[in-house]
C-alpha cells in the first residue's frame, strides 16, 4: 500500500513527542539537540500547514508553544558550546569562566527540566495532528504541494539581505529541508537537498561561534596580562578569523544557489 503524505507529517509529531521524552529522563547534549531539531520540524510542518489553508491555520499561536521549549533549549546549547570551547583552553581566566558556566548551566538545565514536564504534549501536538488529519487533508497535503513549498523557502533564503542574513536564511533553508524530508522517494527532493545541506552546516557553524564570540571578547577585554590571558586573545582571533572565512565561503555559496536549484527542479 502506498504510504501518504500525511504519514510522514504524523511521523513529525511523533518524533518530537518521543524527543521530548527522551530530553525529559536523560537532558544530556544529545537529546536536547535532538529536541531542537524536531521542534524545528514541527515549525517547518506549521508553516506549510498554514500555506495550504491559512484561513484555517495560524502557526504562530499554535508554534508559541513550542517555541518556549526551543529558546530555553537553545539556552541550554549555548551555555554547552561556550562551556566547550573553554574546556579547549588552560589557566586561570578559562578556569574560573568555566566554573560560572558550569553552575549556570546546572541552573538553565533544572529550568529546561521543569519547562518540559510542564509542557502540555498531548494538547499542542493532537492540534497539528487534527490538522493534519481533517477531511481533504490527504489531497490537499501531497508531495506537490510540499515541494511548491520547499522551494518557495529556498527562494525566500536566496533573497535575503541585511543584518544576520545568513542566519534568516538558514530558518528558510531548513524549512525546506525538514519538508523535503518527507520526500524519502522522490529523486527532485534529494537532489534538492544534495544542493544546500553542505550550506546549513557551514550557516550552523557561523552562527555558533557568533555565539562565542563576544564571550572571548568580553574576556579579552577584561584580561590583559598572562599567559591565560594571551590564551583566551588568541582564541577570539582564531573565532574571528574563521567566522570572515565563513562569510566569504557562503556568500560564494549563495550567489551559486539560485542556479544550481534551479537546475535541481
Amino acid at each position: 500500500m502506498k504510504t501518504l503524505q500525511t504519514d510522514f507529517f504524523k511521523a513529525i509529531t511523533t518524533g518530537f513527542a518521543e524527543s521530548l521524552h527522551r530530553a525529559s529522563q536523560k537532558p544530556n547534549k544529545k537529546n536536547i539537540h535532538a529536541l531542537r531539531v524536531a521542534s524545528k520540524k514541527i515549525h517547518a510542518l506549521l508553516l506549510f500547514l498554514e500555506s495550504t489553508a491559512p484561513e484555517k491555520v495560524n502557526s504562530k499561536k499554535i508554534y508559541r508553544h513550542f517555541n518556549k521549549l526551543f529558546s530555553k533549549a537553545g539556552k541550554y546549547r549555548t551555555t554547552q558550546l561556550h562551556i566547550e570551547e573553554l574546556e579547549e583552553l588552560s589557566g586561570k581566566v578559562a578556569g574560573k569562566e568555566l566554573k560560572k558556566l558550569k553552575e549556570k548551566q546546572k541552573k538553565k538545565q533544572k529550568n529546561l527540566q521543569l519547562h518540559i514536564k510542564e509542557f502540555n504534549r498531548k494538547k499542542h501536538l493532537k492540534k497539528i495532528d487534527e490538522l493534519i488529519k481533517k477531511p481533504g487533508s490527504n489531497t490537499a497535503l501531497n508531495g506537490k504541494a510540499t515541494y511548491a513549498f520547499a522551494i518557495h523557502a529556498i527562494k525566500d533564503s536566496i533573497q535575503l539581505s541585511g543584518k544576520q542574513v545568513f542566519h534568516r536564511a538558514r530558518k528558510h533553508l531548513k524549512d525546506a529541508h525538514y519538508l523535503l524530508e518527507t520526500l524519502p522517494h522522490d529523486a527532485k527532493a534529494k537532489a534538492l537537498l544534495y544542493v544546500f545541506a553542505p550550506m546549513e552546516k557551514k550557516i550552523g557553524r557561523w552562527h555558533d561561534l557568533q555565539g562565542s564570540l563576544p564571550l572571548f571578547q568580553k574576556l579579552a577585554d577584561k584580561h590583559k596580562d598572562g599567559t591565560s590571558a594571551l590564551q583566551i586573545r588568541n582564541k577570539a582571533k582564531r573565532i574571528n578569523k574563521e567566522i570572515a572565512k565563513l562569510e566569504s565561503e557562503l556568500k560564494s555559496d549563495f550567489s551559486q544557489l539560485k542556479n544550481k536549484v534551479l537546475k535541481a527542479i
